[in-house]
């Protein structure tokens, strides 16, 4: 009888060890909650329109600009990242984040503009005289 309720004692901590530890693992929907989807869209600064083909890195994801310049990395884990863009021929123009906090569940990212390397700016008007 005795080995009876000694079987039944650890039976009984081998059960509290599975339910303690969540049930030996399962399968869950959607990202962890410690990573997040970042988004946004690269423009060309020169004309406003949607640069195609730009490769966006946050976190050590990355993902390339679409048709419409859009571009979503998901998994990132949710922190601070260097935010990277490159697109041969091009670089940033104005000032880019250096780095990117990322949220759970969707960081949105403000339009990032790049333009030609080699472009020049048309002639604007004279400068006032005094």
């Amino acid at each position: 009888m005795r080995n009876v309720a000694m079987l039944a004692g650890l039976m009984g901590a081998t059960l509290a060890l599975i339910v303690g530890c969540g049930g030996g693992g399962g399968v869950t929907d959607g990202p962890s909650p410690s990573t997040a989807t970042v988004q946004g869209q690269v423009r060309d600064a020169s004309d406003d329109q949607p640069l195609e083909g730009v490769t966006v890195t946050v976190g050590g994801k990355s993902d390339n600009t679409k048709e419409q310049g859009q571009f979503s990395i998901s998994q990132v884990p949710t922190s601070c990242h260097p935010l990277s863009v490159s697109k041969p021929g091009y670089e940033t123009a104005g000032s880019l984040p250096s780095t990117v906090c990322v949220e759970a569940p969707t960081t949105v990212l403000d339009p990032i503009y790049m333009i030609d390397s080699g472009y020049i700016a048309p002639p604007g008007p004279p400068p006032p005289g005094p």
